[in-house]
């Protein structure tokens, strides 16, 4: 499903958009694994083009930390896994200073991957 979306998706279909933000917070951590999964297939697919914009930066990395940051491991390796896929196309600033923090927080102090 993630790969027929297209970046423009949070200006053509707002509330598509809203569903997966929600999935992402849902309470049941099956739930919101499929989030991560989405977010994964939805980077990979146009991670180049979505990358430095101000709707990556305000609102799909946030979400894509929260993930990642998530208390089940599996939500966890899911979300990191779609970090991945877009980090090529970050700037070194948004590395350094929203990602590597979470990446070192994850491994350092949960220790669950």
């Amino acid at each position: 499903m993630a790969m027929n979306v297209k970046p423009s998706a949070h200006d053509d279909e707002p509330m598509f958009m809203k569903l997966i933000r929600v999935i992402c917070s849902d309470t049941d951590y099956n739930i919101r694994a499929i989030g991560a999964k989405f977010f994964k297939d939805f980077f990979r697919s146009c991670g180049n083009e979505i990358a430095g914009t101000l709707h990556f930066e305000n609102v799909l990395l946030p979400e894509i930390i929260e993930l990642v940051n998530d208390e089940e491991a599996y939500v966890s390796v899911e979300a990191l896994e779609g970090l991945l896929e877009v980090l090529e196309h970050c700037d070194v600033e948004t590395i350094e200073e929203e990602i590597m923090p979470c990446v070192l927080k994850l491994i350092e102090f949960d220790n669950r991957i």
